[in-house]
């Protein structure tokens, strides 16, 4: 039982240590209007572990601990990012009687085929979350953090943000997540499995 706590706290405390060391590894491209946060691509792990939510979290306090926005980039961006690590998770606890299970089942043959492709649609489902409230949120933090830019500017922001968010997690997180949910011994103590 000890073991399985410690294994936890493990797994969150190394996803929060390679978020801070991803950002950091480029950060000029890490704050500011136009953002590319490599380190995005961690945000589809609440779909295999509960415990990469508080370790996103955690995270991204600890690398915005020096944005050039201050303390409302490590509270808001903190914010923002439990509650997309939160929705994330909530996709993969959809019930089985859920549409996406009939859909899969019409199309598909009951067994593997089905499941594999249910697994696709709550990875297509768990992107949603970061890539919409980072897009959202993250415009707010670089005004406020930037007085001399206009609420004027705000969607341009969106859609920036929103741009890179689709692409880190598209290009970066959906490998990742799939190499890890295809490694026995990072899933040993999965709460799902794949």
């Amino acid at each position: 039982m000890q073991s399985k706590k410690l294994i936890k706290i493990t797994r969150a405390a190394l996803i929060a240590a390679l978020y801070v060391a991803i950002l950091w590894a480029i950060p000029f491209w890490a704050f500011g209007p136009i953002q590319f946060r490599p380190s995005e691509a961690l945000t589809l792990l609440p779909l295999l572990f509960a415990e990469a939510i508080p370790g996103l979290f955690i995270g991204v306090v600890i690398a915005n601990l020096f944005s050039p926005y201050g303390f409302i980039d490590m509270g808001l961006g903190g914010s923002a990012t439990l509650m997309a690590a939160v929705l994330t998770r909530l996709v993969i606890k959809l019930p089985k009687k859920d549409h996406l299970y009939k859909i899969a089942y019409r199309y598909f043959n009951k067994g593997i085929k089905a499941e594999k492709r249910i697994y696709k649609y709550k990875i297509a489902l768990g992107m949603i979350p970061p890539i919409v409230i980072n897009a959202l949120l993250v415009p707010v933090i670089i005004i406020i953090g930037a007085p001399d830019l206009e609420w004027g500017a705000y969607f341009t922001f969106v859609a920036s943000v929103g741009l890179t968010q689709l692409l880190t997690i598209t290009f970066l997180g959906i490998p990742l997540l799939l190499a890890v949910s295809r490694n026995k011994f990072l899933m040993k103590d999965s709460s799902i499995k794949c």
